[in-house]
């Protein structure tokens, strides 16, 4: 029984789901980094099944990266991005530098914190995983769970490209 100052979905029992994906990583880049790292460490590296991307002002990636985010979603790891403003959400289609991630693949994680983010990245996987989803279709099955809000922790979700 939940307590009554918790978020439920329904009337009835919570359905306890254990199995989540915890090969899931953050990247924020550095000003004037090179993407050597983000190449070894995340696309290409295969206990990494999930990459949260934390981008400037409204999720702004540097174009330089739009290879390996491409690269990264085709091998069936969801991308998805992130503001680092402490207000606000990743709004990728306001600028070219952040329409051009989307275009690669990668998608906007809306207002959501990377922590929470994070966490339901994790959710989401493990769920995709359980199901037995071909590779190829992990990022949009992924996509999927990750717009819909289950306890308020995504009020806006744009996916403008």
């Amino acid at each position: 029984m939940l307590k009554d100052h918790r978020y439920t979905r329904s009337d009835g029992d919570p359905i306890l789901f254990t199995d989540f994906c915890n090969n899931v990583e953050s990247y924020a880049p550095k000003s004037g980094s090179n993407t050597s790292a983000f190449r070894r460490g995340y696309v290409d590296n295969d206990d990494v099944e999930g990459i949260v991307f934390v981008g400037l002002g409204a999720g702004n990636i540097n174009e330089k990266y739009n290879e390996d985010i491409k690269r990264a979603v085709q091998a069936g790891k969801p991308v998805l991005i992130v503001t680092n403003c402490l207000e606000g959400a990743a709004d990728s289609g306001i600028y070219g530098v952040g329409s051009a991630p989307l275009l690669a693949g990668a998608q906007p994680a809306g207002d959501m914190t990377a922590e929470s983010i994070n966490q339901k990245l994790m959710y989401a996987l493990g769920r995709v995983k359980a199901k037995g989803v071909p590779t190829n279709k992990i990022p949009e099955s992924v996509d999927r769970i990750i717009r819909r809000p289950y306890a308020g922790e995504i009020t806006f979700s744009d996916r403008t490209v």
